[in-house]
């Protein structure tokens, strides 16, 4: 398996991901701050969660397990913690410019599409959307690598899905 010009194999060097997800708070500058810690640690990769509201949630969505003192609701979390399309394409210009791989876990078919129109090199599919099978189904369409956390899955779950991915030649990483 390869993600841009890297291997991802036991032979080959570590293919180290810096995790921001939404801890940028839905702040750009601070997303920018993170790309750049992201390189001064040495890392491959840069690793976002790319969540719209619209198309995830309601106004009205209470929350699951509130953690979140300003926000209401978790459409006002994601609401606020959402960039605009150009705004990921400025982070994507950033990640390359310092010579890292920009990945972004989608959680809608929305996000794939921003995401295939930023054309990543890779998916990454955050363990709660393992078993989302419209997201999966339009990952796979891609035919790009997929790195598959499975941390909320049960073993026979995970290998009916590596069987799916492997009939479709479709190269995995699975983490669990």
């Amino acid at each position: 398996m390869k993600i841009e010009h890297y291997p991802i194999s036991p032979k080959a060097p570590p293919f180290l991901i810096a995790e921001v997800a939404l801890g940028h708070e839905g702040s750009l500058g601070m997303a920018m701050s993170y790309i750049q810690l992201a390189k001064s640690c040495d890392a491959t990769a840069v690793k976002f969660q790319m969540h719209l509201a619209d198309e995830e949630s309601t106004p009205w969505e209470p929350w699951r397990i509130p953690f979140s003192q300003q926000d209401k609701t978790r459409f006002d979390y994601w609401q606020r913690t959402s960039f605009t399309f150009e705004e990921w394409q400025i982070l994507k210009e950033q990640a390359e410019k310092l010579g890292l791989v920009f990945l972004c876990s989608p959680f809608s078919l929305k996000a794939c599409d921003w995401l295939e129109r930023l054309q990543i090199s890779a998916w990454k599919v955050a363990s709660g959307e393992m078993h989302n099978r419209q997201l999966i189904d339009r990952l796979m369409l891609s035919k790009k690598p997929i790195i598959l956390s499975s941390g909320l899955s049960k073993m026979e779950e995970v290998i009916s899905l590596a069987k799916d991915f492997t009939e479709k030649n479709i190269d995995v990483c699975l983490l669990h």
